[in-house]
């Protein structure tokens, strides 16, 4: 082989590696609640890192900012009817329909929530999108509190999360929306499972 054709091939696959998604970056995967069942921190919504109460309709920007998470403006805590993990508080972003949106400083390594009709999205520290997983029991809203309404949807990542946003999964309907309850993340990689090792937890879900 000339040294002319070495050089041509050698660049043709960098040029092929650059372009295959997660060959080069960091790893991202969908995982369970079993996932947090050993460590982790719990948001709940229903009370206050000290233990009180949290109201109907209470603002959380900072309620939880002592752990590492913080929500936009305008995501609340609602007694709102509708499917719940714990009670009486879910969490609602602006009518309901709304994207709700968490930050986390320092960055986590996993996040997760119960909810109906919903998306789970997370980012980098600089807005790129990480991975993305939704669940719906295939009908708009809530009917019935049948127990396939409920899903968790968790994401772990190589990369450090930065920001969560949960969305409605009918993004085309303005009737019913949706919520989430008992939000869990993990900021240390080897912390939440029994197992105690990232490459282990991996190895669970890819």
């Amino acid at each position: 082989m000339t040294t002319k054709l070495f050089w041509m091939r050698a660049a043709i696959i960098a040029s092929l590696l650059w372009l295959v998604p997660g060959q080069l970056v960091a790893a991202a995967w969908q995982v369970g609640s079993e996932c947090f069942a050993n460590g982790g921190t719990l948001v709940n919504f229903d009370i206050t890192p000290g233990g009180l109460p949290i109201a109907d309709g209470e603002h959380l920007t900072d309620i939880y900012s002592e752990w590492g998470i913080t929500f936009a403006d305008d995501v609340i805590a609602t007694s709102t009817a509708g499917i719940a993990t714990s009670l009486p508080n879910r969490c609602s972003g602006p009518m309901g329909l709304y994207p709700i949106r968490c930050y986390f400083m320092p960055h986590v390594h996993a996040v997760g929530a119960y909810g109906f009709d919903f998306v789970l999205r997370v980012y980098d520290a600089n807005g790129s999108l990480i991975y993305a997983v939704s669940y719906t029991d295939g009908t708009e809203g809530l009917y019935g509190g049948r127990e396939d309404e409920l899903a968790f949807l968790g994401i772990a990542s190589d990369e450090p999360i930065a920001e969560a946003v949960f969305s409605r999964y009918w993004s085309d309907q303005w009737i019913y929306g949706f919520q989430i309850d008992d939000l869990h993340f993990l900021t240390e990689p080897q912390v939440g499972m029994s197992t105690t090792s990232w490459s282990e937890i991996k190895a669970m879900y890819r």
